[in-house]
Protein backbone atom coordinates (compact mmCIF):
# COMPACT_ATOMS: atom_id res chain seq x y z
CA UNK A 1 0.00 0.00 0.00
CA UNK A 2 1.34 3.27 -0.82
CA UNK A 3 1.09 6.70 1.16
CA UNK A 4 0.24 9.04 -1.47
CA UNK A 5 1.41 11.77 0.76
CA UNK A 6 4.72 10.16 1.43
CA UNK A 7 5.53 8.83 -1.95
CA UNK A 8 4.55 12.27 -3.78
CA UNK A 9 7.36 14.43 -1.58
CA UNK A 10 10.39 11.42 -1.78
CA UNK A 11 12.83 12.46 -4.53
CA UNK A 12 14.44 10.36 -7.47
CA UNK A 13 17.16 9.29 -5.25
CA UNK A 14 14.44 8.22 -2.52
CA UNK A 15 15.41 10.71 0.08
CA UNK A 16 12.98 12.00 3.04
CA UNK A 17 12.79 15.48 4.36
CA UNK A 18 12.00 15.87 7.99
CA UNK A 19 7.99 16.83 8.02
CA UNK A 20 7.88 13.62 5.78
CA UNK A 21 9.75 11.61 7.79
CA UNK A 22 7.88 12.47 10.61
CA UNK A 23 4.41 12.26 9.45
CA UNK A 24 5.66 8.67 8.50
CA UNK A 25 6.86 7.97 12.24
CA UNK A 26 2.95 7.70 13.84
CA UNK A 27 2.40 5.28 10.93
CA UNK A 28 2.44 1.39 11.06
CA UNK A 29 5.64 0.05 9.30
CA UNK A 30 3.88 -2.44 7.47
CA UNK A 31 1.92 0.29 5.74
CA UNK A 32 5.06 2.13 3.82
CA UNK A 33 6.23 0.85 0.93
CA UNK A 34 9.66 -1.10 0.97
CA UNK A 35 11.83 2.30 -0.74
CA UNK A 36 9.72 4.56 1.63
CA UNK A 37 10.76 2.35 4.29
CA UNK A 38 14.24 2.61 3.29
CA UNK A 39 14.01 6.08 2.65
CA UNK A 40 13.00 6.70 6.45
CA UNK A 41 15.48 4.34 7.83
CA UNK A 42 18.24 6.19 6.40
CA UNK A 43 16.79 9.67 6.75
CA UNK A 44 16.84 8.20 10.95
CA UNK A 45 20.02 7.16 10.49
CA UNK A 46 21.11 10.93 9.45
CA UNK A 47 18.78 12.97 11.83
CA UNK A 48 19.05 13.40 15.31
CA UNK A 49 15.73 15.30 15.89
CA UNK A 50 13.79 12.68 13.78
CA UNK A 51 15.09 9.60 15.42
CA UNK A 52 14.29 11.31 18.70
CA UNK A 53 10.73 11.64 17.67
CA UNK A 54 11.51 8.12 16.32
CA UNK A 55 11.96 7.13 19.49
CA UNK A 56 9.00 9.02 21.18
CA UNK A 57 6.53 7.57 18.34
CA UNK A 58 7.51 3.63 19.65
CA UNK A 59 7.09 4.67 23.20
CA UNK A 60 3.95 6.49 22.63
CA UNK A 61 2.31 2.97 20.68
CA UNK A 62 3.77 0.81 23.45
CA UNK A 63 1.83 2.70 25.87
CA UNK A 64 -1.27 3.12 23.90
CA UNK A 65 -1.42 -1.08 23.41
CA UNK A 66 -1.12 -1.39 27.72
CA UNK A 67 -3.66 -3.69 28.62
CA UNK A 68 -4.30 -0.74 31.85
CA UNK A 69 -5.46 1.56 28.69
CA UNK A 70 -8.60 -0.80 28.30
CA UNK A 71 -10.81 -0.32 31.74
CA UNK A 72 -14.41 -0.39 32.22
CA UNK A 73 -16.39 2.31 33.60
CA UNK A 74 -17.17 1.86 37.30
CA UNK A 75 -20.89 0.20 37.99
CA UNK A 76 -22.25 3.68 39.40
CA UNK A 77 -21.04 5.60 35.66
CA UNK A 78 -22.86 2.88 34.35
CA UNK A 79 -25.92 2.81 35.91
CA UNK A 80 -26.46 6.31 35.74
CA UNK A 81 -25.67 6.33 32.44
CA UNK A 82 -28.33 3.47 31.62
CA UNK A 83 -30.47 5.41 33.67
CA UNK A 84 -30.12 8.80 31.60
CA UNK A 85 -31.02 6.34 28.60
CA UNK A 86 -33.95 4.75 30.01
CA UNK A 87 -35.31 8.39 31.12
CA UNK A 88 -34.87 9.59 27.66
CA UNK A 89 -36.83 7.37 25.86
CA UNK A 90 -39.50 7.58 28.45
CA UNK A 91 -39.51 11.97 27.98
CA UNK A 92 -39.38 11.63 24.29
CA UNK A 93 -42.42 8.89 24.34
CA UNK A 94 -44.93 11.42 25.90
Amino acid sequence: MSIPALSSTLTIVRTMDCSCAQRALYLEREGLQPEELRALEVHLEQCSECREAAENAARLRTLLKRPTLRRSAPETLRLRIQRSFHHRRVVSKN
